[in-house]
């Protein structure tokens, strides 16, 4: 009689390509759709990723016999033989058999959470550019920014798979900027030059000293509200000039550090518009402001 294994004890085992022939009875956490891959022979075929687990682990679980698809529905205990141990998880081939369990595995709710986030993480965090570009090589990260810049899209060889669809956009925050890899149907995202976006689970990618970030199966883009900006103005210099023009000298300066130095020069009539709706001897820095407000806002627009 063909002896049984846990999950634990399992994935302590060397990975390799024959299948285990001790059983092992799990519970059927989570599923994917189905979706196609192309193999070594360039043939493509289909493989559904799952989650399993008994009472000492959660582990990922592919399957690449779509006949087998219909045994690993959400809460069902099954019992495994000939399954193949991969670095991530295990794998399932024409090869295993599956028996029906006997009863369901209780298992522990941290186990069950553990399992579920294994295919279905929490987004990843949102940090600034500078943040995402500093993390170490494949860590998931998510960010806002303008799209500054856009690449055509273009058609690149995957490993096995032919004609992948990608486009590089870059993206920019008060931080830094980046590139973007968008993979597949991303490259069709309606994002342009001048969109405020966040894309979600991306990885960080290193490439001849170069960091970006690469989408995966799991980003989204979605568009955003332009952020606001909180800005510091100085003005150093504010006179009248032959009682004919207005000059105000400023410096503007913003959250990363930088600032923008400019001259608001205002003709007598416009003096007398904008001096008519403020008492110009009574409140002179009132009216100052609004003039900045004013004449930032229209240059900004």
């Amino acid at each position: 009689m063909t002896s049984e294994m846990d999950l634990s004890t399992l994935m302590k085992s060397v990975v390799g390509h024959s299948p285990y022939p001790k059983k092992v009875t799990v519970k059927v956490l989570c599923t994917d759709p189905a979706t196609t891959y192309v193999n070594d022979k360039k043939e493509r075929r289909e493989l559904m990723n799952t989650v399993v687990a008994d009472s000492t682990k959660a582990v990922k679980c592919v399957v690449y016999d779509s006949k087998k698809f219909h045994r690993f529905a959400t809460g069902s205990t099954i019992i495994l033989r000939n399954i193949i141990r991969k670095p991530e998880g295990i794998a399932v081939t024409s090869a295993t058999v599956i028996f029906p369990a006997a009863k369901t595995l209780d298992l522990p709710p941290i186990i069950e959470k553990e399992g579920i986030a294994i295919l279905h993480p929490p987004p990843a965090d949102v940090k600034s550019v500078a943040e995402a570009l500093a993390s170490p090589t494949k860590t998931r990260v998510s960010v806002r920014g303008k799209i500054v810049q856009e690449e055509a899209t273009r058609y690149v060889t995957v490993k096995n798979e032919d004609n992948v669809k990608v486009k590089n956009i870059y993206l920019e925050d008060t931080t830094k900027k980046c590139k973007i890899a968008l993979w597949r149907d991303l490259a069709d995202q309606p994002v342009r030059p001048g969109d405020y976006v966040e894309v979600s689970d991306c990885i960080t990618n290193t490439f001849r000293n170069e960091v970006s970030l690469s989408t995966t199966s799991k980003t989204a883009i979605t568009k955003t509200e332009c952020p606001e900006e909180t800005v510091t103005v100085t003005v150093l210099l504010f006179c009248i000039l032959k009682i004919s023009y207005l000059i105000i000298c400023c410096r503007i300066h913003y959250n990363n550090g930088s600032y923008l130095s400019f001259v608001i020069t205002i003709t007598v009539l416009q003096l007398n518009f904008y001096s008519g709706i403020f008492h110009w001897n009574d409140n002179s820095s009132i009216f100052v402001r609004y003039l900045l407000q004013k004449f930032y806002v229209c240059s900004h627009s």
